[in-house]
């Protein structure tokens, strides 16, 4: 189905992690070349070649569990990878919020969360 939607791309998910495939990253393979570095249930990690600018730097897709605790193993392992003095793109849905008000509906926001 993929690749009938969007041919030439390459596709990274992580539905043998999670049955629901919360991440899926899609990128032109004539554009970038990206080696996954690491799928994990909330997240996927990788490291980018910009072919055309010889640019590289590392990627990391979000997708956080809804509950604080669960989220406990993303942060520890955002630490782990995280590059030393080397650019990184990371983003997606972290599930957490800055601010109190920034979250509608659902259970109040703890100090702990933010």
């Amino acid at each position: 189905m993929a690749s009938k939607i969007l041919p030439g791309w390459q596709w990274q998910h992580n539905f043998l992690l999670n049955p629901k495939g919360r991440i899926w990253m899609a990128w032109k393979s004539s554009i970038y070349q990206i080696e996954i570095l690491k799928v994990a249930e909330q997240y996927i990690h990788g490291k980018v070649l910009h072919y055309s600018s010889n640019k590289r730097f590392y990627i990391t897709m979000i997708y956080g569990l809804n509950h604080a605790p669960s989220r406990q193993m993303l942060w520890e392992d955002l630490q782990a990878i995280a590059p030393s003095f080397e650019p990184w793109c990371i983003m997606g849905d972290f599930n957490a919020v800055i601010h109190r008000e920034d979250r509608i509906g659902g259970d109040e926001v703890t100090e702990h969360e933010m």
